[in-house]
């Protein structure tokens, strides 16, 4: 998932993402987001 949003943000930077790129962007970052919060309340609560 981390290369896929890398990959997207290097597209972005050199030549703009199309709308449909763009909310898949946006959807693969929230759930990153999300699994990132999940682990770390894992994490204190074990």
């Amino acid at each position: 998932m981390k290369r896929n949003i890398g990959n997207l943000i290097v597209k972005d930077n050199k030549q703009g993402l199309s709308p449909q790129e763009s909310n898949f962007y946006q959807s693969m970052v929230k759930e990153w987001h999300q699994n990132e919060n999940e682990l770390n309340a894992a994490r204190k609560h074990p």
